[in-house]
């Protein structure tokens, strides 16, 4: 199996028209995915943030947020999610403390405090915007190089059911191995995984759940349908309209 950085990058290469995710009863193609990614790339390059650079990124269930991910996965980023359910001095704080290269946020997410932090910081910002990634003005370069013989990782979330979500790290190898796997590769049968019904994404993508969920499927092919949350309307909508025949609840 290729490793988790090649992987990404192929998932991003599929033919541009190809469905990918159904987000608010709207398909967006590979092609608008790739666009994302390649926008994210370009404003990374521009920032200064080179290889083994910590990458923090506010992850929404949106169709942006999953290309801003595969597309940091081709770039062997090292990335570290940050809670977007909490209020916005909070976050800034989390920014405060891990003083990262860069982050990646939907653009309603940069409250006036978080702004603050990234300037007296010198943090690079990139605002997720559907379906693009622009860096904001003023925050172009980051003071933060990276370590180039850093490895690779994604430092996800716990559920935060016994106190304040915590960072937990897991390395490109071990989610490749352990997340992606042989068997989420090859999904059931020998069918086109294209022409499956499409999978339901509803957990937060920046937790376990989120990663074990989204990163088989997109890497596999599969269209998804996203929720922004979890809601029984939005999961009876999706059995009824796609009739999969698999699926799931939330405990």
């Amino acid at each position: 199996m290729d490793d988790l950085q090649q992987l990404g990058a192929a998932a991003l290469a599929r033919p541009a028209a190809q469905p990918a995710v159904e987000f608010e009863k709207q398909w967006i193609t590979w092609g608008e995915m790739r666009r994302v990614a390649e926008r994210l790339g370009a404003s990374l390059d521009a920032s200064g943030a080179g290889r083994g650079a910590k990458i923090a990124f506010i992850a929404r269930n949106r169709p942006s947020a999953l290309a801003a991910l595969l597309g940091m996965i081709a770039r062997r980023c090292t990335v570290r999610m940050i809670y977007p359910f909490q209020s916005a001095d909070a976050i800034a704080r989390d920014i405060d403390r891990i003083e990262p290269a860069a982050v990646v946020a939907a653009v309603e997410d940069y409250s006036e405090a978080f702004l603050a932090v990234l300037r007296a910081r010198g943090i690079a910002a990139i605002a997720l915007q559907e379906m693009d990634a622009v860096s904001l003005p003023g925050l172009e370069r980051s003071a933060h190089p990276g370590d180039p013989a850093a490895v690779a990782q994604i430092e996800i979330l716990t559920s935060g059911t016994t106190g304040p979500p915590k960072p937990f790290a897991l390395s490109y190898e071990m989610i490749t191995r352990h997340i992606v796997g042989a068997a989420a590769m090859a999904g059931p049968g020998n069918d086109d995984p294209a022409s499956r019904a499409p999978a339901l994404l509803c957990f937060p993508v920046g937790n376990i759940s989120g990663l074990h969920s989204t990163l088989p499927t997109l890497i596999r092919g599969q269209r998804v349908v996203l929720l922004e949350r979890f809601s029984v309307a939005g999961w009876h909508d999706h059995l009824l309209r796609f009739d999969p025949q698999l699926s799931g609840l939330p405990p």
